[in-house]
């Protein structure tokens, strides 16, 4: 089987590097696809391949200041192409954007095409105050949206709760619509005594502090001010509380470091490398999700509570996140809180599991090998994957 897959996230970034490549190369060496040629875009062409040629990344030149309608229409014309030279047997994209363009050439070139991290975009977006309800960008992604989940051979949504809601508002069949979190390499982020030390001597963090760890952005679905207001409170009373903020905003993050003015010794802010995350994690003794709550974020995954479970990290959350605020809670690695509420602040005592422990039970709920299990089922071998395939398209 031959697979053509679509991604929107940059190919340097961090997300693309910790989640698409370890799922491509898996399929390779577990004989699940012949080939695969993964599709994505930026300001530069970029070509690269591994496994002997049998996987290959292709970057599309797009510019990014150009209007979202060429934009649209320099991607499905570099993806037509694409496709109809390959002759793929199946189209697989990750996030719902990605989706919208596989759904699309599906269309044109009749190949089955599957989706992962499906989940309600338009809704995020509305409730975010990004886009106005009857705009264009809202009635054209919420059309995509209900294409996509209609028509998907396969389709993995980011949560059990709204892989049931999706199943029963389309009439989903059982063996094409599965629950897939966003999940990540638990061996990557693993917990490593020798850089936690290593990492508190650099930044002049001592054994005795208690730290914490946040990896994001601040805005959109994220808390921007709550989540100073929550360093703060962390950080004021007790001169051992110190926070490591790793983030692509970095000015924005030292303006509101001044504007909650909040103590050099006592914050750490950095932007650095994905593959460099892990010793930062492994520095700190829990990890913050603030995403902002509302009534679509009980069907989000948001990828930085995996890496937090990978490292051992008992993990503060907002309420009503996904599966992810229940399974910390029911669970007790960690707390489900209201950010916009000072009140409900609470930094000790998250949880009496060791990092071992933590790491063990996030293991079996965002780990890789978890999906790696469920890739193995939809697909089967090469030849079966085809066949299962066929039943979906019939």
């Amino acid at each position: 089987m031959k697979v053509l897959f679509i991604s929107v996230w940059p190919l340097e970034s961090g997300i693309f590097q910790s989640t698409i490549p370890p799922v491509v190369n898996f399929w390779l060496e577990n004989d699940l696809v012949e080939s695969a040629e993964v599709v994505t875009f930026g300001n530069e062409a970029k070509v690269s391949s591994s496994h002997d040629g049998k996987i290959v990344y292709k970057v599309i030149r797009v510019d990014s200041d150009s209007h979202p309608i060429i934009r649209f229409a320099v991607q499905m014309k570099a993806l037509l192409r694409i496709a109809r030279q390959g002759k793929f047997d199946l189209i697989w994209a990750r996030t719902v954007t990605s989706g919208n363009l596989a759904m699309l050439i599906s269309r044109f070139t009749k190949t089955p095409f599957g989706l992962e991290s499906f989940e309600p975009h338009t809704d995020y977006m509305l409730e975010g105050n990004a886009w106005k309800r009857y705009s264009l960008k809202a009635i054209v992604q919420r059309f995509l949206e209900s294409r996509i989940a209609k028509r998907a051979n396969i389709l993995g949504c980011v949560s059990e709760k709204y892989t049931e809601i999706i199943a029963r508002k389309y009439n989903r069949t059982a063996n094409s619509t599965f629950s897939m979190p966003c999940a990540i390499d638990f061996d990557q982020f693993k917990f490593d005594a020798t850089q936690r030390s290593e990492v508190r001597k650099i930044i002049g963090f001592s054994d005795d502090d208690y730290v914490g760890v946040y990896v994001g952005k601040f805005g959109d679905i994220y808390y921007d001010n709550e989540t100073f207001q929550f360093i703060k409170a962390f950080t004021e009373d007790n001169p051992r509380h110190k926070f490591i903020i790793v983030t692509e905003m970095l000015e924005h993050a030292e303006r509101q470091k001044r504007t909650w003015n909040i103590s050099d010794d006592q914050l750490l802010m950095l932007s650095t490398l994905h593959s460099e995350v892990p010793r930062y994690l492994s520095a700190a003794d829990y990890g913050i999700c603030p995403v902002k709550e509302s009534p679509s974020r009980l069907y989000c995954s948001p990828i930085k509570t995996g890496e937090y479970f990978a490292s051992g990290l008992p993990v503060v959350i907002s309420r009503g996140i996904g599966d992810d605020s229940d399974y910390i809670e029911n669970n007790r690695i960690g707390k489900a809180i209201d950010f916009t509420d000072a009140s409900a602040f609470q930094f000790q005592n998250l949880s009496q599991k060791s990092r071992e422990e933590i790491a063990h039970m996030g293991e079996g709920f965002r780990s890789n090998s978890q999906l790696f299990k469920l890739y193995s089922d939809i697909f089967k071998t090469t030849s079966a994957g085809r066949l299962l395939l066929r039943t979906f398209i019939d």
